[in-house]
């Protein structure tokens, strides 16, 4: 058991735990905006060694100065350190790949924006999976990627745009850092170096808790990341930061990664939006693709995104796409056919308080 007290480690001067779970030393090297986020990432960053399980993406966003790039080599620094701390995301399906297979703890830095493909990949390495490509000066003969592993990215603004990744993120933001606060790189590092194989003790010992807990938990509430929400019980309960504390963040945080799917779907929001004063609504899916169109127009929706059906029949498609984002809104969508004749029905029950007209503010807010 540690005690609470300050000592020399090369040279630097760290904050002992107060005992050997005391994830408070970790806390002090992040710059999250709230506590809600800060557990968030303690409890995510520990469930990093936990292998063969589905993982969050990790989405690490703010301003200018906010350390995102920083941020993201610490925690690459605790889970998988190598000198590839961060690299540009690849361009192509086949690169990221490659990247995905070789790394354990991949970290992709400054992105603005991640293509459908790209994206589609990145859910396959959160909740695992194959990718077959061919082998190099071969016509015939394959080779099988698989990995299932921790994904972590960062840029300005939450870079994901499609609610099957964003269904598999955690959101974490980051605050600007005052010019008080500013350090050199070699102060910053020495610090965070001295102070390393504490941190390492602190959490292989919350994760060894937390295994004797895991089989134990019984949850009412899972979250789309079912494994990770049981083991982020546990390891929240081992690091007396209280399991229920996280499920309330963790559910928090998928409130506001809807909401990033709803903006960044514009197809979604013209949905909300038609549904907004209708109990329920059924037609064809031609009829509903004209009514969205005109209303987008109205609206002033991006008819020009990527993410726009351009067909009628593509849109039944995207509804199942998005399905859970609108059944977060209180929407419910149902396809039937009868007599070879295909009908939407779409049913509101009951809008929640947060409606796109205070998701439509609160982007003009950012």
């Amino acid at each position: 058991m540690f005690q609470n007290s300050r000592y020399l480690t090369k040279g630097v001067q760290i904050d002992v735990p107060r005992s050997d779970h005391d994830i408070t030393l970790l806390h002090q090297f992040y710059n999250f905006k709230n506590e809600e986020t800060q557990l968030l990432h303690s409890v995510s960053l520990i469930s990093s060694f936990i292998s063969e399980m589905p993982h969050p993406v990790k989405i690490i966003f703010g301003a200018h100065g906010a350390s995102k790039s920083t941020t993201m080599r610490k925690d690459k620094s605790i889970v998988d350190p190598d000198k590839c701390f961060k690299v540009a995301m690849p361009k192509t399906r086949q690169d990221l790949a490659i990247w995905l297979a070789k790394q354990y703890y991949p970290c992709f830095d400054n992105i603005s924006n991640i293509s459908p493909d790209m994206s589609d990949l990145l859910c396959i390495a959160s909740t695992g999976g194959s990718v077959v490509k061919r082998q190099l000066y071969s016509d015939d003969d394959t080779k099988v990627l698989d990995f299932q592993q921790p994904v972590t990215l960062n840029g300005i603004n939450v870079m994901a745009q499609k609610a099957d990744l964003l269904d598999r993120s955690l959101l974490f933001e980051l605050e600007r850092i005052s010019s008080s606060e500013y350090k050199t790189e070699s102060k910053l590092w020495a610090e965070f170096e001295a102070a390393r194989p504490l941190i390492m003790g602190v959490i292989f010992t919350i994760l060894s808790k937390a295994m004797a807990i895991h089989p134990t938990v019984e949850l009412t509430r899972l979250g789309r990341m079912a494994d990770f929400t049981v083991w982020g019980w546990a390891i929240a309960e081992a690091a007396g930061l209280g399991g229920d504390n996280f499920i309330d963040a963790y559910f928090n945080n998928r409130n506001n990664a809807n909401d990033e799917a709803l903006e960044a779907d514009p197809v979604a929001l013209a949905v909300v939006k038609f549904m907004s004063d209708k109990p329920e609504w059924s037609g064809s899916a031609t009829s509903l693709f004209g009514k969205l169109n005109e209303l987008a127009d109205d609206n002033n929706i991006n008819t020009r995104s990527k993410l726009w059906v351009q067909q009628p029949n593509q849109l039944s498609r995207r509804l199942n796409e998005i399905m859970p984002n609108l059944e977060h809104m209180g929407l419910t969508v149902i396809s039937t056919n009868s007599a070879g004749i295909r009908t939407l029905t779409i049913t509101n029950n009951t809008l929640p308080a947060r409606t796109t007209q205070q998701i439509q503010r609160r982007k003009s807010t950012k």
